[in-house]
């Protein structure tokens, strides 16, 4: 396997907003697998090492990702997209920036990727790294959240996003309507029925509420559980988590991983997510529960009854 070879980030016509951001990094690729697709890894510029994209001690200026990436070689420069508003409209009300990827495993032709792009009324797009997707930024005014399926991906929060400014065009505008429309019909939502809920209830599978408290325990049982596991079991876990449904439950999911830092890929971890099915007889809360007690952990004798207790309650 080889590294690609990736041409200069073309800076012109990259929207200014983002510009005035000191929400910068810059990455270096990794190797081309079979289907032309590579990782991209947020790197300190001055060693190569890599780095948490999340942690703001480590983003800069757009200036001075740009010298980076120009002075010493490096691949490219990335956006981190933190959930915070990016610009407000002329009342003062906040925007939100969204991420729109759109690559090759969606199997849409150049003439379908236009149609999309004509139908959020043209926003600002550009050529992926690997020259076979495109990227798009807009403007909304609710934060959407993060989706990946299919060869389609959407995100406003908690994720890097690299930015090369090739063949782009359109402009930073608010496409609040029409992209939650294009959501909807790349990621339908699937329904469950009320009586498979609450036969879900019954047997103890449906997920703790978020408070403080059960945020504190699920931390705990993390601490049972080495992220530098096998591929299944670090799945399994990571779904786990996703079962809660907790909005925080991204940020636990990659400090967790992080305890790993040479085996974790913010690629993998964000396919992993998307691929996780809500549907009854698969992965639940109490898969955590399982792991961290195959890592020694040992449940307070109290805690059960107080938890089945108090969604007992609640399911009728």
């Amino acid at each position: 396997m080889t590294t690609p070879i990736i041409p200069p980030v073309k800076p012109q016509r990259i929207p200014q907003a983002m510009q005035s951001k000191d929400a910068w990094i810059n990455w270096k690729a990794g190797m081309l697998d079979a289907r032309g697709k590579f990782p991209k890894y947020p790197i300190c510029p001055m060693n190569g090492y890599k780095i948490d994209a999340h942690n703001k001690a480590n983003q800069i200026s757009f200036k001075e990702a740009m010298l980076n990436a120009s002075q010493l070689h490096i691949n490219g420069i990335g956006f981190v997209l933190d959930g915070s508003p990016i610009t407000t409209d002329r009342d003062g009300l906040p925007y939100y920036l969204a991420g729109v990827d759109i690559d090759f495993n969606a199997n849409l032709s150049p003439a379908d990727v236009h149609k999309i792009w004509l139908s959020l009324s043209c926003p600002y797009i550009e050529t992926s790294p690997s020259g076979r997707g495109v990227r798009i930024f807009c403007l909304t005014k609710r934060q959407i959240p993060n989706r990946n399926k299919n060869g389609y991906e959407v995100y406003s929060s908690k994720r890097f996003l690299t930015v090369t400014g090739w063949d782009a065009k359109g402009n930073l505008i608010d496409c609040t309507d029409t992209l939650e429309l294009l959501i909807k019909s790349w990621f339908p939502v699937r329904l469950t029925s009320p009586i498979s809920k609450a036969k879900s209830k019954t047997l103890n599978t449906y997920p703790p509420e978020d408070t403080p408290r059960n945020k504190a325990w699920v931390i705990e049982l993390l601490s049972f559980i080495d992220p530098d596991c096998g591929y299944d079991d670090y799945r399994n876990v990571i779904w786990a988590l996703e079962a809660t449904g907790w909005n925080c439950i991204d940020d636990i999911q990659r400090k967790w991983s992080l305890g790993a830092p040479n085996r974790f890929n913010e690629d993998a971890l964000t396919v992993i997510k998307a691929s996780f099915d809500h549907r009854d007889g698969g992965i639940t809360f109490g898969s955590l529960v399982h792991y961290a007690r195959l890592g020694g952990y040992q449940r307070p004798p109290e805690r059960p009854t107080v938890v089945i207790e108090v969604l007992y309650e609640r399911s009728y």
